[in-house]
Formats: structure tokens, sequence, C-alpha cells
């Protein structure tokens, strides 16, 4: 095993190319060190404050496209059941309407913790 190992390194000091990428690696450790602050007494640059800035960046636009993807579900919701309403004469629409209508109240709840849309808000919107 050591024999092995004496061969590999000697290998790496006379070929210029696995010199090389010796070196490469070296430098691109090195550098993730430094911006991670893993080097005793250095200061890294990519700070965990700059982490925690995104994470309530990313919390935000997410609030912001829940409420837009609620807004958008709750429209769909009451153009569906106002269709439904219009077409009770013809079952095979009515059953597609119905069943796209209780795709979209699934969807709603998925992102409304659980709750479904009240058709009676439906009226209101109008």
């Amino acid at each position: 095993m050591f024999k092995e190992a004496l061969a590999f390194a000697t290998a790496l000091v006379t070929s210029p190319v696995a010199a090389w990428r010796v070196v490469v690696i070296m430098v691109g450790g090195g550098h993730i060190a430094w911006a991670c602050g893993w080097l005793p007494g250095i200061q890294g640059f990519a700070m965990a404050g700059e982490v925690e800035g995104l994470e309530n960046k990313l919390v935000a636009i997410e609030t912001k496209q829940n409420i837009a993807l609620r807004i958008a579900l709750a429209d769909e919701i009451c153009r569906l059941h106002a269709l439904r309403d219009q077409n009770v004469s013809n079952q095979p629409l009515w059953q597609t309407l119905n069943e796209t209508f209780n795709n979209r109240q699934e969807d709603y709840r998925a992102v409304n913790n659980g709750i479904e849309y009240a058709i009676s808000q439906c009226s209101a919107q109008r």
C-alpha cells in the first residue's frame, strides 16, 4: 500500500498535467474554505446574514404568489360555479364542469390551509 502511494505521489510530481490538477484542486478548495470562513482567523465573505436575508425575501415572494394563486383560483371557482349552474340540462358538460370545479376546490384547499372556497363569496365578487 505504501509503495503504491509513493508511486502515485512520484507520478504527480513528474506529470505536469497531474501537478496542474492538484494545484487547481488546492486553489479551489482553499477558495471555498476562505469564502465559507473555515480557515482559522479569517472571516469568510459568504456571510450567514446574507443567507437569512435571501430566505426572508423568498418567504415574502412565496406569500405574494400564494395570495395571487388563491385569488386566481377563487375567480376560476366562481366562473366554473356559474357555468355549472347554467348547464344543468346538459349532463355530460355539467359533469365535466363539476369535476373541474371540484379539482379547483382541491387546489384552493391545498394553498389555503385546507379551507375550501366559500361559494357565497362568488356573488360578492360580481
